[in-house]
């Protein structure tokens, strides 16, 4: 029926979100992915956008796409996380993420910390060739 809805009607941004939500249960993440990226970047009403944010979320797991599985070494996640747990109310829990052994120390291990002063990997190169060409 949603996508009957939304057939007739594109704009229907809560049957794109409920459609989401059906296929993300059946296992379809990569198609209730994009169901909802074409819903967030709309004007909604907040209650809509944070559904339409939270089930995003929720798909990007299904799909394995999280910062940490990329970088597990990284500090940013787990600062993150510990953040959301301790404003949900629970600080013992947030330390204790805090605390948990297997994390580097180093920040060479988490993109984020370079994010203000370091662009593409390969920057140096790309500056280089561009300097070879435009040499008289």
């Amino acid at each position: 029926m949603f996508k009957s809805a939304i057939g007739r009607d594109p704009s229907l941004a809560e049957a794109r979100i409920r459609l989401a939500w059906v296929r993300g249960l059946r296992g379809h993440h990569e198609q209730a992915a994009a169901d909802l990226r074409t819903v967030v970047e709309r004007d909604l009403d907040p209650h809509l956008q944070y559904l339409a944010w939270l089930l995003l979320g929720r798909e990007e797991l299904g799909l394995g796409r999280r910062a940490a599985a990329l970088c597990p070494e990284a500090q940013s996640p787990r600062l993150g996380l510990s953040l959301l747990v301790h404003l949900g109310g629970n600080q013992l829990a947030s330390l204790q993420i805090l605390s948990l052994p297997g994390q580097a120390s180093a920040t060479e291990d988490d993109p984020w910390w370079t994010f203000d002063n370091r662009h593409e990997p390969d920057a140096d190169e790309l500056l280089a060739q561009m300097r070879r060409r435009l040499a008289p």
